[in-house]
């Protein structure tokens, strides 16, 4: 990743079960320490499991991510230099709560030092193409932080930005 050392702490927001990919970092060359923040508690337990098994620099949290004062405490207790994914996960918020991404996203970015969000351009299923964009993030992105980077891989979009 563009500007990123090799030692790093990795945030992963609405983690699902991303924690099981975790060996593509050290494969990428990246030592990385990873904080998997969940909701769902049996997701929590399988990484947990997975982590220990294996002896990785690893944990998940069973959390909301509506909790932003728990997830503050938590990234501030990570090594620098921090990244935070959101993977697939700003819809999600935005269904539960209207604004709630933008909000963590105000309140994490002077924390962290790259923040990148995912989210889905087309249906798994059929495969169309989705009718919304997701402009109202791009531009509350452009607005409020410095973008780094907008790119598609397969049918996912990433957005890289940071703090100003």
């Amino acid at each position: 990743m563009k500007g990123i050392h090799n030692n790093l702490s990795i945030i992963d927001l609405g983690a699902g079960i991303n924690g099981l990919s975790y060996n593509f970092f050290n494969e990428a060359g990246f030592n990385v320490s990873y904080t998997g923040v969940e909701a769902m508690g049996q997701l929590v337990d399988l990484m947990n499991d997975y982590f220990k098994k294996n002896n990785l620099n690893g944990s998940a949290i069973h959390l909301s991510l509506l909790e932003l004062e728990k997830i503050k405490q938590i990234i501030k207790k990570t090594e620098k230099p921090r990244v935070v994914f959101l993977f697939k996960t700003i819809d999600s918020l935005e269904l539960l709560e209207r604004h709630s991404s933008k909000r963590l996203l105000l309140e994490v970015a002077p924390l962290v030092d790259k923040i990148v969000v995912s989210f889905a351009t087309r249906s798994l299923i059929r495969k169309e193409k989705f009718k919304w964009d997701r402009k109202w993030l791009i531009n509350f992105i452009k607005y409020n932080f410095n973008l780094i980077d907008d790119f598609k891989i397969g049918s996912e979009r990433y957005i890289v930005f940071e703090g100003r």
